[in-house]
């Protein structure tokens, strides 16, 4: 892996490094990191590094401030320049771009009338649900996307079964989990079945500037 770069330990012994951020969509960014810093590890030292979630549920924006204090060593998120220049990123898209692939989560009921908007309809007619912290947010307004907002990601899925908008765009990995985990919650959300949105979308790693246990540039 290009990125897999020697790791400073700073000090013998086991080395943890806090990840956010946490959840079941989130594993592939966290597994392809542990894999790489093993092999970094592997190289430079004998010390195992093992990777621990930080355990508070904390917003986009919380994790960003952690990261400079320092209380996180991590962060893997849709990236953009005001994100990139708080961290020391590794400029690798980890999800090579299939995040920015968005599929539409929507209430079941309104399949027939999104599916007979062509893409004017879908810019103008629709109200879209995004967290307030997401960098993809800029992204869909400076397009003309009409976006209501939460800081909860959890929210927006209570949001869109009571009509507060009408279409939750989810990247092509995630969508599909996301509906699966929460069936039993809102029965009424689908994936829409004939319209998609694409835009450029990198989602990086990036560490700390003040830890000891980042990879070299």
């Amino acid at each position: 892996m290009a990125w897999a770069a020697p790791l400073q330990t700073g000090a013998s012994g086991p080395v943890s490094i806090q990840y956010f951020p946490v959840g079941p969509i989130y594993e592939y960014r966290w597994k392809l990191l542990e894999l790489a810093l093993a092999h970094s590890a592997a190289k430079e030292t004998n010390d195992p590094v093992r990777l621990v979630p930080y355990a508070e549920d904390i917003t986009q924006n919380r994790g960003m401030q952690l990261l400079q204090s320092g209380a996180i060593d991590v962060i893997a998120l849709g990236t953009n320049a005001e994100r990139e220049a708080r961290m020391l990123p590794i400029k690798i898209d980890i999800l090579r771009g299939i995040v920015g692939f968005r599929v539409l989560v929507i209430r079941a009921a309104d399949q027939g009338r999104i599916a007979r908007m062509d893409a004017k309809a879908l810019r103008e007619q629709l109200t879209y649900g995004l967290n307030s912290q997401w960098a993809d947010l800029p992204v869909m307004q400076a397009n003309g996307f009409t976006v209501e907002t939460s800081s909860s990601h959890e929210n927006l899925f209570g949001m869109l079964a009571a009509s507060r908008f009408d279409a939750f765009p989810r990247g092509l990995n995630e969508a599909d989990r996301e509906l699966s985990e929460r069936k039993q919650s809102y029965p009424q959300l689908a994936v829409e079945q004939s319209k998609a949105l694409f835009f450029l979308f990198r989602c990086i790693s990036g560490f700390a500037k003040t830890t000891r246990h980042w990879p070299n540039a």
